[in-house]
């Protein structure tokens, strides 16, 4: 399934409705039953560029996570376009849980949010590798379409096809650092 295109045709829709109605303040809503991160790993660049779409467009992107794992990735949209994020793992009936937590935390406008006292969101803004769907701290980019990469040793990148020159741990290594030579190279 590719949410990256179904993100992409809502945000059209909504520039639309806009233009048809320059007050409309459009909202959109992504229902996320995604088992693991690494099912939106190859749509990551597509994702976060419609995220930046509809930051400037000024439409919300909400995202309700109703899987065993929630995504890091719609976590980040969410925080970016001023959206919320809400995880649901364990679900019993629709009319106990869903349906309340829908008329809570999604319907109400942005206004009104902020008057509601709800626990405030846990920003988490790790980057998630193309290649496995895996949470990094520290990563290699891709110096075309920006696409995270957990490993140097790629030699062609997964999301656009860019062959990368050979790169070698000795070209770069700390030891030749000055610093690190005063003190014995004990840090």
């Amino acid at each position: 399934p590719m949410l990256s295109a179904a993100l992409a045709r809502a945000l059209c829709h909504a520039n639309r409705a806009r233009q048809l109605r320059g007050d409309l303040q459009t909202r959109v809503l992504v229902l996320d039953g995604s088992v693991t991160e690494a099912d939106f790993s190859l749509q990551s660049s597509a994702m976060n560029s419609c995220g930046f779409a509809a930051q400037s467009g000024g439409v919300l992107i909400d995202c309700l996570s109703l899987g065993s794992e929630t995504s890091v990735l719609l976590r980040q949209i969410a925080s970016l376009t001023g959206g919320k994020h809400k995880h649901m793992a364990t679900l019993r009936t629709i009319d106990e849980e869903l349906s309340p937590a829908l008329l809570f935390h999604f319907l109400p406008g942005p206004h009104v949010r902020k008057e509601l006292t709800v626990a405030p969101a846990i920003e988490n803004h790790a980057a998630c590798c193309d290649c496995h769907g895996e949470q990094k701290h520290l990563a290699h980019v891709c110096s075309v379409c920006l696409a995270v990469l957990c490993s140097s040793a790629t030699a062609i990148c997964p999301a656009c096809c860019t062959r990368f020159p050979r790169y070698t741990a000795s070209d770069h290594q700390l030891s030749d650092d000055p610093m690190l030579e005063a003190d014995g190279g004990n840090g």
